[in-house]
């Protein structure tokens, strides 16, 4: 299992784009599970199986989505 803590937050387009198709690699060769946090939920869509929406302010689950 990977616990990631907003891991693209800090680069740039390219390096973003880059970084999560390799980890997109070592996520499918090791059928790891992958726990994210990102601000940006379009940092988690490209991997998802499954996006849980909080609402920030009440510390609570506001809609767990799954992706197709």
């Amino acid at each position: 299992m990977l616990l990631m803590d907003q891991p693209f937050c800090l680069v740039d387009a390219l390096t973003r784009a880059h970084s999560q198709g390799e980890l997109f690699k070592i996520v499918v060769a090791t059928k790891s599970t992958v726990v994210m946090v990102p601000h940006d939920v379009d940092d988690a869509v490209p991997m998802s199986g499954w996006i849980v929406v909080s609402q920030w302010a009440a510390s609570t689950i506001g809609e767990i989505v799954e992706v197709s």
